[in-house]
């Protein structure tokens, strides 16, 4: 498991428990190898959808990747992916089977937000569980952290997999490669876990949070809009009685997913796929 997070943290964890120790990640060898296979299938995912490559040469490759990284089958629950008449017709808009759950403490969206994902895989975990030190560490730190890679080594422990990997939103990366992971992850079942900051009073903000503090939040992705343009997220703030402004947020949302990619970006923060 990751060590104690870096002394770059924030000293105070915010309103919801969301991320802390922003980036740059440091991979291992392993790791920017996953990584860079990963980005490979965003990209023939959208040459699918654009018409550029066989959906049978996609689902090739997908399926070659899976048998080494991806786990166990069980539970596989996929949703639809790209269509053998994609070009000119692919769907603009998708989504997995994600129940929202309200984060059961004030600091624990980013437990929250895992119990979520491992749901659309049929796993089951509880938030306090997933809290502890040999998972999240958000008990320890009173919130959970980004830089420490404790949410990909959480989830990847309960999947039995390699599959989840680590983003950092303001690097080399641009816009256009989340919102590619998000349309190849969604389109073969599995959520996307993304660490935003919102700004006092500036910058676009999660649905139904308040605009005069800052709030870093973790939330889970599950569908998409517009190939990809816009983000559905489940929010663990509605119903969570420890937050004073829960009744505002609604469970689920769409935004736009430039502005998603904004609010990681401003965190240094990024996505989980």
């Amino acid at each position: 498991m990751p060590g104690p997070a870096s002394p770059t943290c924030m000293t105070e964890p915010g309103p919801t428990g969301g991320p802390r120790c922003g980036g740059p990640l440091t991979y291992t060898t392993q790791e920017r190898a996953i990584l860079a296979q990963k980005n490979l299938l965003a990209q023939e995912a959208l040459a699918v959808r654009s018409g550029k490559l066989s959906p049978a040469t996609f689902a090739r490759d997908w399926q070659a990747f899976m048998r080494k990284y991806g786990g166990p089958t069980t539970g596989r629950n996929r949703a639809r992916g790209p269509q053998p008449t994609c070009a000119g017709s692919c769907d603009t808009s998708l989504y997995i089977n994600l129940t929202q759950q309200a984060q059961t403490t004030n600091y624990y969206c980013g437990p929250a937000t895992a119990a979520e994902a491992l749901g659309v895989r049929n796993i089951w975990v509880s938030q306090s569980t997933l809290a502890g030190n040999s998972y999240l560490q958000t008990n320890e730190y009173g919130g959970t952290n980004w830089g420490s890679l404790v949410m990909p080594s959480t989830l990847n422990a309960w999947t039995n997999s390699y599959f989840y990997e680590a983003i950092d939103a303001n690097s080399t990366n641009t816009y256009t490669v989340y919102e590619s992971d998000l349309y190849a992850d969604i389109g073969e079942g599995w959520s996307v876990i993304l660490a935003v900051q919102e700004e006092k009073n500036a910058g676009p903000h999660l649905v139904g949070h308040p605009t005069n503090i800052v709030i870093n939040h973790w939330v889970a992705s599950y569908g998409y809009t517009e190939y990809g343009g816009n983000t559905a997220y489940a929010d663990s703030v509605h119903g969570a009685g420890s937050i004073p402004w829960n009744s505002s947020v609604p469970a689920y949302s769409t935004i736009s997913s430039y502005n998603m990619w904004v609010m990681m970006s401003q965190g240094t923060f990024g996505w989980v796929w």
